[in-house]
């Protein structure tokens, strides 16, 4: 009986279950796009107390999703954030994800100085640049250690059995 693609997915995402490289590779880009772009959101969401004016939705808001995915998703895959064992993910990870979120937004905060007289950026706020990164960082983080914790909590199978060092 063959699972529909769905219900496949969905088990991987719940346990992992489909372990090929590729997949996890298109999960986490595809956990990234939506995150990013929830980052963005939220960052204007947070600068404008949760009433975004109606000037940013025209230009400034499409702009900014679009270079933030423009800079994140690239400088991701080439410092290779994608390619890790979930159940392992350590501080090492964080680090690089953290050196990964740095350099994006240093190439992105510079794209937006070069940028800065378009009618496309006209009135755009610079704290959002900040907000971002923070809220790019918690939720990718997040993402990447969200197994490791369902593992430490859930998946303990030395209850009650005396740890052995080999």
């Amino acid at each position: 009986m063959k699972i529909p693609f769905i219900a496949g997915f969905a088990r991987y995402i719940a346990f992992g279950a489909m372990k090929t490289n590729k997949i996890r590779i298109l999960f986490f880009i595809a956990a990234d796009l939506i995150l990013i772009t929830l980052a963005v959101f939220g960052a204007f969401l947070l600068r404008f107390d949760l009433r975004i004016p109606q000037q940013y939705f025209g230009g400034v808001l499409p702009t900014a999703i679009i270079l933030s995915l423009i800079f994140c998703l690239p400088v991701f895959y080439f410092l290779r954030l994608y390619s890790f064992s979930w159940a392992y993910v350590s501080t090492s990870e964080l680090i690089s994800l953290a050196k990964a979120i740095t350099l994006s937004f240093l190439l992105l905060g510079a794209s937006l100085f070069i940028l800065r007289d378009q009618p496309f950026l006209d009135g755009f706020p610079r704290s959002i640049i900040f907000i971002e990164y923070i809220l790019v960082f918690i939720l990718c983080g997040a993402v990447r250690f969200v197994k490791r914790i369902y593992l430490e909590l859930f998946q303990r199978e030395t209850i009650g059995k005396e740890r052995t060092l080999i």
